[in-house]
């Protein structure tokens, strides 16, 4: 049994659309149900780093939201520690983006707001210890809306672990932060041995810091395993990287039209082309041989590759 279960969970939401029929000039509005997670079954282990990656609108955060009893479901179960969300906010530690923060207030003000709601005794030293760690301590009594976004990111951070929690649900956690204090946040998260669920765009960070990923699109959770068993799901295709003299359009296009190529990324010097099998190689090569190529060379699959081939979205673009 895990520490997060879920069972066929589904959210829906009312969406209002257009019927296009006229009286007086108004539209008639009638109400659509949108399926935001879509039977979703997960079990996230205790003492897991669980990665959560998928494109814009995937239901990422409607999922995590669910999750963390901020909003209900229409249906399907959620459990914490075998209690339903609401009964175990004790435990959970959250994070979204800068907005459970409040703005006319003092870093030093929304974190002892927080930390007395939650009961923590020695909030001053607690305080100063997450502000020592984020380097927080020269604003941390600045009111909140003279911060950058990276300050806002580490305040929003120090907030959902002000009460030492045990499962902690972090969105988008080191966006923002410079490289320096973003190393030390994910040797923390890895440190803590707190079970964390994370969102994020960074595809080096989820296969630094994950140990299972669930990869989410249009609601529904087409995989869940670990970053190395995800990375042979495209061992049989073949990533090539291919060096041009000059970005050529029409190269563009005749590959778009092979029904072999799975994806093109244009680089700096030339383009990206992963193949739907290794056995295409011979095909794309007597393509490239008709333009100025520099140089073909193959690439070890990452990530980013698993993530192209199961949602047929961009890197860019999740």
């Amino acid at each position: 049994m895990g520490i997060i279960e879920t069972k066929h969970l589904v959210k829906e939401f009312d969406i209002r659309v257009h019927t296009g029929d006229k009286v007086r000039d108004f539209f008639y509005l009638k109400h659509k149900p949108f399926r935001a997670v879509d039977n979703v079954s997960l079990e996230i282990k205790e003492g897991e780093i669980f990665g959560l990656l998928g494109p814009n609108g995937a239901g990422k955060t409607t999922l995590t939201k669910l999750l963390t009893g901020l909003i209900a479901p229409t249906s399907g179960t959620v459990l914490v520690e075998g209690m339903h969300p609401e009964n175990a906010l004790q435990k959970m530690g959250v994070m979204f983006g800068y907005s459970m923060i409040y703005y006319r207030m003092s870093g030093y003000d929304n974190l002892k707001y927080f930390a007395k709601l939650y009961g923590v005794r020695d909030y001053r030293k607690r305080i100063r210890e997450l502000s020592d760690f984020l380097g927080l301590g020269h604003w941390i009594n600045d009111l909140v809306e003279r911060y950058s976004l990276g300050m806002k990111s580490k305040l929003s951070f120090a907030r959902a672990l002000i009460h030492d929690p045990d499962i902690l649900f972090l969105d988008e956690p080191t966006l923002g932060l410079d490289p320096k204090i973003s190393r030390e946040v994910r040797k923390e998260i890895k440190s803590m041995g707190k079970t964390v669920m994370i969102t994020t765009h960074y595809m080096d960070e989820a296969n630094e810091l994950c140990d299972r990923i669930g990869i989410i699109r249009n609601g529904k959770l087409l995989t869940v395993d670990t970053p190395e068993n995800l990375k042979k799901l495209v061992e049989k295709g073949s990533l090539v990287e291919v060096g041009l003299k000059a970005h050529n359009e029409k190269l563009v296009c005749e590959l778009t039209e092979k029904i072999y190529v799975q994806h093109i990324d244009k680089t700096e010097r030339g383009l990206e082309v992963l193949l739907r099998d290794r056995k295409y190689l011979r095909e794309l090569l007597t393509v490239l041989s008709k333009y100025e190529v520099v140089h073909v060379s193959e690439k070890e699959p990452t990530l980013v590759d698993v993530f192209i081939k199961l949602t047929g979205e961009s890197y860019e673009t999740c």
